[in-house]
């Protein structure tokens, strides 16, 4: 699967055409939904969903709707995620399907310093450094008032837990599964009715 990130950024080739592949598979296997359990990947959502036709499950929605029952009401939802993930609006230009929404993001700095070394160092399996980075990442979202940190990126729950945070952690890939999972037992009680 060539790299979405870099895809993105102009520097890579496409993953639509193996995404799309890919998904192709899942449906001649006999799959009813789809779900794509990278943030970025995303980027190519609404085109995976028009080659395929089947339901899919928007991570983003999943996870700003968690993070606004987690959060409270105040709506301010802090976001960490790669620079690719943040460049492209991905989480900020989708419109919540209930309520507002105010965005809270890393500074230039967190995100030369903290989020992206931060991501770096996990992708490495520098577990305690990324730890560390992303942590104080989160705190200074948490500072500046948001209720919950959405972790739009997968390899960010691999060190923050919400047990160690000053505020809710949203792990986007985690809810996510949670829709599927919700969509299939509906699935499995409609076809018992």
């Amino acid at each position: 699967m060539p790299d979405r990130t870099l895809a993105f950024r102009g520097e890579g080739e496409s993953p639509l055409a193996a995404m799309v592949a890919s998904a192709r598979r899942l449906v001649a296997a006999g799959a009813g939904l789809l779900v794509v359990p990278c943030n970025t990947a995303h980027l190519w959502f609404d085109e995976i969903h028009d080659a395929v036709g089947l339901p899919m499950l928007h991570i983003v929605d999943a996870a700003i709707e968690a993070a606004v029952d987690a959060g409270g009401a105040s709506g301010r939802i802090g976001l960490l995620a790669t620079d690719a993930t943040l460049a492209s609006g991905l989480y900020v230009n989708r419109a919540p399907l209930h309520g507002t929404v105010r965005w809270l993001l890393p500074t230039a700095g967190e995100m030369l310093d903290l989020v992206m070394p931060g991501v770096a160092a996990v992708k490495a399996g520098q577990l305690q450094d990324g730890e560390a980075l992303l942590s104080k990442a989160a705190a200074a979202l948490a500072r500046r008032g948001a209720g919950s940190i959405v972790l739009g990126c997968t390899e960010i729950p691999v060190v923050l837990r919400s047990a160690d945070a000053p505020v809710p952690l949203i792990d986007a890939t985690a809810v996510l599964a949670r829709r599927a999972v919700a969509w299939s037992l509906a699935q499995r009680r409609d076809r018992n009715s």
